[in-house]
């Protein structure tokens, strides 16, 4: 991850954030969020899928 999203909002460690693949899950894009210095984790929403079930560009 990249710029203030690699922070963690937790423990305040700086670029120890990381993101996994994203997923389509009740019609939203979402992906999941670690950081590898304290270990805390969350589910993000990262978008609305496109209807065709394709990835929006």
């Amino acid at each position: 991850m990249e710029g203030d999203e690699a922070d963690c909002f937790f423990c305040g460690e700086e670029q120890t954030n990381v993101a996994s693949d994203v997923w389509e899950q009740d019609g939203e894009l979402r992906d999941w969020v670690v950081c590898l210095a304290c270990g805390t984790s969350n589910p993000r929403r990262v978008g609305h899928a496109a209807p065709d079930g394709e990835r929006p560009a």
